[in-house]
């Protein structure tokens, strides 16, 4: 099997593997003359499909520093240096230089100061980032931003005020 299609073997993603869409074409086209005698051609292609809608950037959580999963409940102060995703719920404060991820499921309320932050769930509070922030595809954010870089997905969700400063 060639490792393109491990990405969506058992609906799940492999560590280390990431779906770019620039070559979604390419691997449309390998995985049907690879697959189709074999029949399983549609559901390939049904799950990649998939995939590439979202667009939420697969990580290997194994690089991520900390993870709040979807059953945790926190409200409070986090300092952190590295990276933390939330999956659960959050509310208070967050302070890092490193990198915020709320993953999809997840409903944060805060005052965020980070050096970058990435969106793809439900996000309320001010966010100041001294990197980047990104709002991914079906995100939806609510509140004041101020950042030097500001990438937002169609099919996201802004209503606040954004302020960009120089890097």
């Amino acid at each position: 099997m060639p490792e393109s299609l491990l990405l969506i073997k058992n609906n799940l993603a492999i560590p280390g593997f990431c779906l770019l869409i620039d070559n979604l074409d390419a691997l449309l086209y390998r995985s049907r003359h690879e697959t189709v005698a074999s029949g399983r051609f549609n559901t390939i292609l049904e799950k990649i499909r998939r995939m590439a809608e979202l667009k939420e950037v697969v990580e290997d959580e194994n690089k991520i520093d900390t993870v709040i999963a979807e059953d945790i409940v926190f409200r409070g102060s986090l300092k952190f240096k590295n990276s933390l995703k939330i999956k659960g719920s959050l509310e208070g404060k967050i302070e890092t230089e490193g990198q915020l991820i709320v993953g999809r499921e997840a409903k944060v309320s805060a005052d965020v100061r980070t050096g970058e932050f990435n969106n793809s769930g439900v996000f309320n509070g001010k966010i100041k980032a001294t990197k980047k922030i990104e709002l991914f595809k079906k995100s939806k954010t609510y509140g004041d931003v101020i950042t030097p870089e500001l990438n937002i997905e169609s099919g996201s969700i802004f209503n606040g005020t954004c302020i960009m400063e120089e890097k």
